[in-house]
């Protein structure tokens, strides 16, 4: 598991959950123990452009822009500050 290896972990979640995730048999193979987290960073849509199965699902129009921006430096520059970078990104 790359969380042990790290020096730090930071965890992005799509939801904020109360509760014990290792106490629960579905969740548990999936699950890194508090010990290798640093800190837990509330993103919803975390995943998108691809989908998260049963929430949302992958946009396939973006993943087409995605491609097209990777084809050159300088577009892909561009894309990384609107998309990921910029103010806009997490909304």
């Amino acid at each position: 598991m790359l969380a042990h290896a790290s020096a730090q972990s930071l965890v992005t979640v799509e939801e904020i959950w109360d509760g014990n995730l290792m106490e629960d048999d579905r969740m548990l193979a999936g699950t890194i123990p508090p010990v290798y987290i640093n800190a837990v960073a509330h993103a919803p849509r975390g995943a998108w452009p691809l989908s998260l199965p049963g929430c949302y699902e992958r946009d396939g129009e973006h993943l087409k822009t995605y491609v097209s921006a990777a084809k050159s430096k300088e577009n892909f520059a561009v894309y990384l500050d609107r998309y990921v970078f910029g103010k806009q990104a997490a909304a």
